[in-house]
């Protein structure tokens, strides 16, 4: 994405900034992986496949990856700022642009990072015990 970007957009950034969105991006990640993982500790693998694309579509939608968040109706962009989608979407614009970070965006990465990593580690155990008895 960043080579489409760089090649055919008049998008610029120092690069810096980029090793910085790529960290940022590292970081934001987090949620999405400990929620597949809970997701499949949570179901057979079969349905745990389709449970997954279908969550992570649903979130990138409503996160603001598809389409600017200001092109949302207003329900929608507020409910968006919940999500882990959008909240990594802001942060990693917010490392490769700079500027302010909003309170909401870390806290809400911090939030869903701990939460969704507890959930699978949760599930990891209950199901470590069903599986490899």
């Amino acid at each position: 994405m960043i080579v489409i970007g760089a090649l055919a957009t008049e998008a610029t950034a120092d690069p810096w900034r980029i090793l910085v969105g790529l960290g940022a991006l590292a970081v934001a990640s987090l949620p999405f992986m400990f929620l597949g993982i809970a997701i499949g500790y949570s179901m057979p693998s079969k349905a745990a496949i389709a449970v997954v694309q279908v969550a992570m579509f649903g979130l990138a939608f409503a996160g603001g990856l598809f389409l600017p968040p200001f092109l949302f109706a207003d329900w929608l962009n507020a409910l968006s700022r919940f999500l882990p989608s959008r909240q990594a979407r802001e942060f990693v614009i917010w490392a490769v642009q700079g500027g302010g970070l909003e309170s909401w965006v870390w806290m809400g990465i911090l939030l869903w990072t701990a939460g969704s990593l507890a959930l699978a580690l949760v599930l990891f155990r209950r199901d470590e015990g069903r599986r490899y008895l």
